[in-house]
């Protein structure tokens, strides 16, 4: 197993083009070794997004090359409070279809059969985690921890972990010593906020001014810009403006701040 390795990406492109380090994140996960990554919602969304294709319902991050591995994307695995391994093999062999098997030598026994036919089509399943406090326990990493160093006749034929760790939530602990961890320094950028506001308002975007763009910017999650574009331009609906200046966008700060001080007393 490989040791901890770090990657700090501080410029991510602003495109759906395959970003630069995806090498790196294939190649990882290749070698079984888990990866995590670190920063604002908004920074991993936009990697998660740009790395991973979705088509016919499977997520998947594409071959590099005709030989290579498809890496397919296992996003609905759940952890409960009492997991166990074979829990998350019986999950992993539902998603491919296999039939449900309780006794534990059975689901050990199609589990290793499931991953053999998947190495014999180059296909890697990978567990996605894109909110890391559902893993709330220990548990939950040394099992993740084990499923990806799985070996088979003295093969490699683990499924390995993307965990995510933002501003939502971090676990009480992280596959950090074994893991590839890129640090993401870098926020959404003008055209990133213009094409939000066009998603929900086609057309309104150029009534935002600059500098409540650059302000929408450095909010922490796409949730609460989302909710502060909407906000916004119903103030100015409200008040009859063509335009959202710096002076709306204080107003909406404001009122934000008078809803969280009486929400609790209203609760």
């Amino acid at each position: 197993m490989c040791g901890r390795f770090y990657l700090i990406v501080q410029n991510m492109p602003k495109t759906k083009e395959k970003p630069v380090f995806a090498a790196q994140i294939q190649e990882a996960l290749k070698n079984r070794q888990n990866v995590e990554l670190r920063g604002k919602s908004v920074a991993v969304k936009k990697l998660l997004d740009e790395l991973i294709t979705v088509s016919n319902g499977k997520s998947f991050i594409p071959a590099a090359h005709e030989e290579d591995y498809t890496i397919q994307i296992l996003s609905n695995i759940v952890f409960p409070d009492k997991i166990t391994p074979e829990n998350v093999m019986r999950q992993t062999l539902q998603v491919f279809g296999w039939p449900i098997v309780l006794q534990s030598g059975f689901t050990r026994f199609y589990f290793g059969k499931l991953l053999k036919e998947l190495l014999h089509d180059r296909v890697l399943p990978v567990f996605l985690f894109e909110h890391s406090e559902v893993l709330r326990r220990n548990r939950a990493f040394v099992i993740l921890k084990l499923l990806s160093e799985y070996m088979m006749e003295r093969t490699p034929v683990g499924i390995p972990s993307i965990i995510c760790i933002t501003e939502r939530g971090r676990p009480i602990t992280t596959l950090s010593s074994s893991s590839l961890i890129i640090e993401l320094e870098n926020q959404l950028t003008k055209s990133d906020i213009v094409g939000l506001i066009e998603e929900s308002f086609p057309g309104l975007s150029k009534r935002f001014e600059g500098s409540v763009i650059k302000e929408l910017e450095k909010l922490p999650s796409l949730p609460v810009i989302q909710t502060a574009i909407k906000d916004l331009v119903r103030y100015m609906n409200k008040l009859g403006l063509d335009t959202i200046g710096e002076e709306l966008m204080n107003q909406w700060r404001l009122d934000r701040k008078q809803r969280r001080k009486y929400a609790p007393a209203e609760a």
